[in-house]
């Protein structure tokens, strides 16, 4: 078809060109604060990257797309190609032009799906927020509503559903939960704060234990310790010290961690952001994440927090559970699409 836009393609070796397009549509698309937070959270994946997408009008880039084959995800007959690092005006054609190609280079290297949007792996930013025009929170990237509808007009589907809550009610300190945390501490479970001068030196430790605990997690392909290390160890000046956590056991095995934030975007409440809560998935430590949580539930309201926000859960997580026992409501639903070829 005749179209007003012009489609640029660039090699894995050529991504400096492909982020110099990126800055631009970005700017284009977000407000000044937006367009800083979703380029700080829009790397590219070193390992998994092919090829990079650019749609440019007659004087700037009005979309990108970049393309990635992570073999670890691959079942059987079942080989994706992944989309992430998406952004476009608000134009059903621009996004066609781009995911049209997308799809026809699928073809050509043989994969039978098109995922996204995910940044290589989950380890990376993914998802899209779906339609709502709340304020962003602290750790969330900016998206605007009309990515998903494109992608869902040019034939995607959701494949996976996420949800964020809120707690304005912050109950704590539930029975079950009171005997459940002296029944680890009987167990000599202890738990203790690594937000500070000691974070850093907790990552290698920290690494060992996420990528055995979230191997069971949907979609979940493997990280170096480097870039792991690399990924977190930035976060230490942001985390919300006195509520993120890790749990040990008497031998000092690390068994569960609670990472949180103060939300430092909102203006109108205080609260408090529980990013990730996980436990080894040992049965001797069930009910660990409820006690942690209830940790920092208690903390917030102790010390005048309004809500605390439950980030990101798979709909199907444990997580989700237990965020319905803190009272939580959904606040924001995300999803991951895909597109069967």
């Amino acid at each position: 078809m005749e179209t007003k836009y012009n489609l640029l393609e660039f090699s894995r070796d050529q991504e400096a060109d492909f982020l110099i397009h990126a800055k631009q549509c970005i700017d284009r698309v977000f407000q000044p604060q937006q367009a800083a937070i979703f380029k700080s959270s829009n790397t590219i994946h070193p390992e998994h990257k092919i090829r990079f997408l650019a749609l440019t009008d007659e004087t700037q880039t009005v979309g990108v797309l970049a393309l990635y084959r992570n073999l670890e995800l691959d079942q059987n007959d079942t080989r994706y190609l992944m989309l992430g690092n998406y952004c476009c005006i608000n134009d059903l054609d621009a996004a066609q032009l781009m995911l049209n190609r997308a799809e026809e280079i699928a073809k050509e290297l043989n994969c039978t799906h098109l995922l996204g949007p995910m940044n290589g792996t989950t380890w990376d930013s993914y998802r899209f927020c779906l339609g709502n025009a709340l304020p962003d929170y602290f750790s969330e990237q900016p998206c605007m509503t009309w990515f998903s509808e494109q992608w869902q007009a040019n034939g995607f589907q959701v494949r996976e559903n996420y949800v964020t809550t809120i707690d304005r009610k912050l109950v704590c300190d539930a029975s079950e939960i009171l005997e459940r945390e002296q029944s680890l501490a009987t167990q000599g479970i202890r738990m203790r704060t690594i937000a500070g001068e000691n974070y850093t030196t907790e990552l290698p430790r920290i690494f060992q234990f996420c990528t055995h605990t979230f191997q069971a997690n949907v979609l979940y392909s493997g990280i170096s310790e480097a870039r792991f290390v690399e990924k977190h160890a930035g976060l230490n000046t942001y985390m919300h010290n006195e509520t993120t956590l890790i749990a040990e056991n008497s031998s000092g095995e690390i068994v569960g961690l609670i990472f949180c934030f103060a939300d430092h975007f909102s203006i109108s409440e205080k609260r408090l952001i529980i990013k990730t809560v996980a436990r080894h998935p040992a049965p001797g430590y069930r009910g660990l994440p409820q006690v942690m949580g209830n940790f920092a539930t208690r903390y917030a309201k102790q010390h005048q927090f309004d809500a605390v926000i439950h980030a990101f859960m798979h709909e199907r997580n444990r997580s989700v559970k237990l965020s319905e026992l803190f009272s939580g409501e959904v606040w924001k639903r995300y999803a991951l699409f895909q597109k069967v070829l």
